[in-house]
């Protein structure tokens, strides 16, 4: 049996109408839903995809990226050295040979300022006014370097030597470097400087210029113990003082000169002919200051006085008032004319006239 609605006069019912509305709020709401889902699903990423990224829009305006660190090799800091590689690259080219600052010595670091960086790019006048800058608060800059090798420089100071002593054997001990070790980086040079040690044996120093691409960039101070080892003249026999010295008197002998005494006689034609001042024992060294030129004029002894100016030559006898050697000047008496003149002995009974 199926119950049937009373309608009121009206021809509504109240409750169906409830329930009617009930179910239109029901179907707006859920309209409105699918909309701002669609909405946030469908418009929304299309409309971030029309807005442009934080670097689309900074690729409009030139930026200024400077690093934290940096090395450099130069004495002077350009700002190229310190620009970030995602510094705007045509800003960079342009800019890149601004001079920031002079770099530190070989191997030293040093810091500048961001804010130092960033207040020096703003006053140049053609710098873009929109440009961004990004700056560290501190760069860190280190300056590359290249240390000298000892062996290399031991090397130098053999060559040095070897050139200046010729023939005679030697041998370096002791090497030492005195002064800083580390030089810009490039190709190097070394020069010697003056003064030159005029006994190249026994302690020798050196002091070397070093160049760096051809500028001088410091200097060193090389020294060593030098062995040398050449031929002297000893003895070959006992020798009483005053002996006149000959060939057989004297024989030549290697030894290491770097302890021996100075002013050693080298050469026969050094020692031959000349007269020692004291005696001298079998294989005793021979020194300079032993010799004596023996006289071979002495005062009152009659000499040929010869004068010559060109093509006209005189000669006249004399009386000698000093004795002399080779190549001493002694006064002697014109026979003649009764002066005294000074006169150049040339051997045992001639004398030359200086005028």
């Amino acid at each position: 049996m199926i119950d049937k609605i009373k309608m009121n006069p009206t021809g509504s019912n109240p409750n169906g109408t409830r329930t009617v509305h009930y179910r239109t709020i029901k179907s707006v709401l859920f309209i409105l839903f699918l909309a701002l889902l669609i909405i946030s699903l469908g418009v929304q990423p299309a409309i971030a995809q029309k807005m442009p990224s934080r670097s689309e829009a900074a690729g409009a305006v030139p930026g200024i990226v400077i690093k934290s660190e940096t090395a450099v090799n130069g004495d002077r800091i350009y700002l190229k050295d310190i620009l970030d590689s995602s510094s705007d690259s045509k800003l960079a080219e342009k800019i890149g040979n601004l001079v920031v600052g002079h770099s530190p010595r070989p191997g030293d670091e040093q810091k500048l300022t961001g804010s130092w960086i960033v207040s020096t790019l703003r006053s140049k006048k053609w710098l873009p006014e929109d440009a961004e800058i990004s700056a560290p608060k501190y760069i860190r800059i280190s300056r590359a370097y290249q240390n000298l090798d000892p062996q290399h420089l031991e090397r130098v100071f053999c060559n040095y030597i070897a050139s200046k002593v010729g023939k005679a054997d030697f041998k370096v001990s002791q090497f030492k470097v005195r002064g800083s070790d580390k030089f810009p980086t490039g190709r190097m040079t070394f020069n010697i400087l003056k003064p030159i040690p005029k006994t190249l044996y026994g302690r020798v120093s050196l002091r070397i210029a070093v160049a760096v691409g051809g500028k001088e960039s410091g200097r060193l101070t090389l020294s060593g113990w030098i062995d040398r080892f050449e031929s002297v003249l000893c003895a070959n026999r006992y020798l009483p003082r005053n002996t006149v010295l000959t060939e057989d008197d004297l024989k030549m002998q290697q030894m290491n000169i770097s302890k021996a005494p100075a002013n050693l006689v080298t050469a026969l034609q050094d020692a031959v002919g000349k007269r020692l001042k004291q005696d001298l024992k079998s294989g005793e060294t021979l020194r300079h200051n032993m010799l004596s030129v023996p006289p071979l004029i002495h005062k009152g002894d009659k000499v040929k006085m010869v004068a010559q100016n060109g093509s006209l030559r005189i000669v006249t006898l004399g009386i000698a008032e000093s004795s002399g050697g080779l190549g001493d000047q002694i006064r002697i008496e014109n026979s003649t004319s009764k002066k005294t003149v000074v006169g150049r002995v040339k051997d045992h009974s001639t004398v030359e006239v200086i005028f």
